[in-house]
């Protein structure tokens, strides 16, 4: 069942030099229980999509075109009282960088409990001690550090902090937003591997973002590739994983090291994705495109479906394809 769909959804921002589209017209949906994981290069707009769903948008940034459906309700028509209960009750966010999600001059165990309170006022002190003790716990983080500050927890301590408080009211979806990035590998392994855990006991769905390509499949049951504000290829994980269609998600998975016995040099991505947002309807990684012909210089890419659930936004390769 269809628990999030976000509808060619399109976020502008205000600056000095004028307006900025941030998304064009971006669809994805997550259903109940499962997971999407959005990849793409930093400045593509995954953080733009994640805040939109949350409602936390920046006062310079605003939604010009689309829904964003959430159990079949628009939360762009939300009231404020509405907008309250949505978040953190329906959908939460682990905020990039967990030392700066966190208030340093506050305990962790009572900035848990801030956010408790805030929904569920009438909740007895017992019950709250009680609900964070068992987040805690949940997380696998010590019950005797609930009264320590930020600053005295480890990097890996402070971001299952937050993921405690991302669960603090049982929500039904978790925005993760480079939730790992800042941890060391084995850190960041036993993050992924905890998450993991979590969605299958609580039948969570998960909006993970990242431009790791490789934790993004780690974690993820389908996959939007994005670039310069569009989502360029979307599908279930194997098959983006062992058929990517779109040249940047070919070049995306040639740019990360893979273990094994036989050494690759590793094909980083040329040009400047910046440069990508100035072209309106004609293709966004044009310049970069190793396999740019003709008709990509012709005519704006269009979708196309490889096969159930994969599809790709690309005119050349579309084209390409229709003549194979």
């Amino acid at each position: 069942m269809e628990l999030l769909k976000v509808q060619d959804l399109s976020i502008q921002y205000m600056t000095k030099e004028g307006a900025f589209l941030a998304l064009d017209k971006v669809s994805i949906s997550i259903q109940k229980g499962c997971s999407l994981g959005v990849v793409g290069e930093s400045g593509c707009g995954k953080t733009t999509l994640g805040m939109g769903i949350m409602g936390l948008l920046p006062e310079n940034a605003s939604v010009c075109h689309g829904e964003i459906l959430f159990e079949g309700r628009d939360i762009l028509k939300f009231n404020q009282k509405e907008m309250r209960r949505y978040r953190w009750k329906d959908v939460s966010m682990i905020f990039q960088s967990a030392m700066n999600s966190l208030n340093p001059v506050k305990r962790v165990g009572d900035q848990i409990k801030e956010v408790i309170l805030a929904h569920e006022p009438h909740m007895s002190k017992q019950e709250l001690q009680d609900r964070v003790e068992a987040l805690f716990r949940l997380v696998n983080l010590p019950v005797e550090r609930l009264r320590d500050y930020p600053h005295q927890y480890s990097g890996g301590m402070r971001q299952r902090a937050v993921i405690a408080m991302a669960l603090a009211l049982n929500p039904k979806l978790v925005i993760a937003d480079e939730a790992t990035t800042a941890l060391d590998v084995i850190i960041q392994d036993q993050i992924l591997k905890e998450t993991k855990i979590l969605q299958r006991d609580f039948g969570l769905s998960i909006l993970f973002i990242s431009h790791d390509i490789a934790v993004v499949f780690d974690v993820s049951d389908d996959i939007a590739v994005m670039y310069a504000g569009q989502v360029v290829e979307i599908g279930r994980k194997h098959q983006i994983l062992k058929n990517p269609a779109h040249p940047y998600t070919k070049a995306l998975l040639s740019s990360y090291p893979k273990l094994g016995l036989e050494k690759e040099r590793l094909r980083p991505i040329p040009g400047d994705p910046k440069k990508s947002l100035v072209y309106g309807n004609t293709c966004r990684f044009m310049d970069r495109c190793p396999e740019v012909d003709r008709q990509c210089k012709a005519n704006p890419p269009q979708w196309i479906e490889l096969e159930e659930g994969h599809k790709i936004f690309c005119k050349g390769t579309a084209h390409a394809i229709a003549n194979s």
